[in-house]
């Protein structure tokens, strides 16, 4: 009677899994909120966040339907072999630095900085 199973109730909310989880448990207690917060009152240290430094960027103008869009044409481009790589290996990056704008900088001069070094005295 040790390798019998025990019973599910079947409920009609429920849902039944019938294949093997594929959830890793060796993490588990790393995810738990419980075992993160009893090592934070032990030890006074939060240590599950990850090292790595946080990587920023500018995301290209246009929304996904353009990128959609382009990445199916290139791909129509690889199917039917008319791709040329080495044309687009030659090709020049196209300048990411913007031209300055003389009405910005304008108004950014006319703007205080909030560095009181760098305000104008008022004359008496």
């Amino acid at each position: 009677m040790a390798d019998a199973k025990p019973k599910l109730k079947k409920r009609p909310h429920a849902i039944t899994f019938t294949q093997p989880s594929l959830t890793r448990q060796s993490f588990k207690d790393e995810c738990d909120v419980n075992q993160i917060v009893k090592r934070y009152t032990e030890t006074g240290m939060i240590n599950h966040i990850p090292r790595t430094t946080p990587q920023y960027g500018e995301a290209p103008e246009g929304d996904f339907l353009e990128a959609a869009i382009v990445n199916a044409d290139i791909a129509s481009q690889v199917e039917a072999g008319t791709l040329d790589m080495d044309a687009i290996a030659s090709e020049p990056e196209a300048e990411s630095t913007p031209e300055p704008d003389p009405e910005k900088a304008e108004q950014a001069s006319q703007e205080p900085s909030g560095d009181p070094s760098s305000t104008p005295e008022e004359s008496a």
